[in-house]
């Protein structure tokens, strides 16, 4: 399996990197060194350093990880949807930080006001990790088969898509509640990245 590295003016081929057996979520960290991908059916992440496109670590995490994401500090979060569980990774030396049990089939991680939040496809909650203590703080009800979940860029709430209910929840970050609901057309469910918009 590969990921295919294109130039984006021309979008010819730059590389091809090998990964593990069928790769699902890619991440790039804030800091523009790390590129990771949760190679689904190898139970593992490859991390990429982005200066030269070389593989750095391939560590181990749990049952068929999916979304992965890398927190402000640096940290890589991912969402085991086969062990419901989280797995924290240093990307440097790509050693498991911790082992976060979450809700039933976790999708997707968002990260907003010291927590990371993550989406429980099963269970149709968002688990709230503090990422302080890597442990879950709170647990939210959402709509049914939650999948996508990223923040408003000015990081006050949580959007999170309702694949089976058609709808969105949004949650205010600071006070982890659930304060709306927007329906939708049928089945939404991609990651996305959400912009406030200022009246």
């Amino acid at each position: 399996a590969r990921i295919w590295v294109l130039d984006a003016r021309t979008l010819g081929v730059l590389r091809m990197l090998e990964t593990g057996s069928a790769p699902a979520g890619l991440s790039v960290s804030g800091d523009g060194r790390w590129l990771a991908s949760a190679d689904r059916d190898s139970d593992q992440v490859s991390i990429y350093a982005l200066e030269g496109l070389t593989l750095h670590r391939r560590p181990t995490v749990g049952t068929r990880p999916f979304g992965l994401r890398f927190a402000p500090d640096g940290r890589l979060f991912v969402a085991n949807v086969g062990t419901n569980d989280v797995t924290v990774i240093d990307p440097q030396s790509g050693e498991t930080l911790a082992t976060v049990a979450v809700g039933e089939r976790p999708y997707g991680v968002a990260f907003a006001r010291g927590r990371a939040f993550v989406t429980n496809q099963y269970a149709d909650t968002v688990s709230v990790i503090d990422l302080a203590g890597l442990a879950v703080i709170e647990t939210l009800d959402v709509g049914e088969y939650p999948e996508g979940i990223d923040t408003t860029s000015d990081g006050t709430t949580v959007v999170v898509a309702n694949w089976f209910s058609n709808t969105v929840s949004l949650i205010d970050a600071a006070t982890m509640t659930v304060v709306g609901e927007i329906e939708t057309a049928d089945g939404p469910r991609a990651f996305c990245t959400f912009i406030q918009q200022r009246n």
